[in-house]
């Protein structure tokens, strides 16, 4: 099974191997380029082809941001004083417009409010490596009583995204 050991080279069986095993595995992680010769052995670059979505903090995913409304106070909610943050869990596709959309979390007369104003809004496309990826980002919308979303949105700390 598998070649013999060369007695003036008896590295050549565990070359060939890790050689074999080098490229299979980078094949799975997606490494890219031309096998590099080094000390005489053959082996893969380094080089990883860009990812096609990553996870983005809101701070960050929020700079990108083009257009969209900002979600409007629901009279029934601001007339019961009920306020609260409304986090919502977003796939940004690598066009910039929502992809996916799902509540984490917040008191559920704001919700559809929080959904109804971030499934309009736009992004410029996320680049890394040059190349557009989708983003999974958190969003989150403070609604406080006396004060409508909207103006606190305006607010650098609004959204926010941990």
């Amino acid at each position: 099974m598998g070649k013999p050991i060369d007695p003036d080279n008896p590295c050549s069986v565990e070359a060939n191997y890790a050689t074999e095993m080098m490229a299979h595995m980078t094949k799975s992680i997606g490494v890219t380029g031309a096998p590099v010769k080094v000390d005489g052995m053959s082996s893969m670059p380094l080089t990883r082809a860009a990812p096609t979505k990553i996870k983005l903090d809101a701070r960050v995913a929020a700079t990108n941001k083009i257009s969209g409304d900002m979600p409007q106070y629901p009279p029934i909610a601001k007339a019961a004083h009920i306020q609260g943050t409304v986090v919502l869990q977003a796939i940004i596709s690598k066009e910039g417009t929502i992809e996916e959309l799902q509540i984490v979390s917040g008191p559920p007369l704001l919700q559809q409010a929080a959904l109804d104003a971030v499934k309009t809004w736009r992004y410029r496309p996320y680049l890394v490596m040059g190349e557009p990826v989708q983003v999974e980002t958190l969003i989150l919308f403070n609604f406080g009583t006396g004060v409508s979303a909207g103006q606190q949105q305006q607010q650098p700390a609004n959204p926010t995204q941990p």
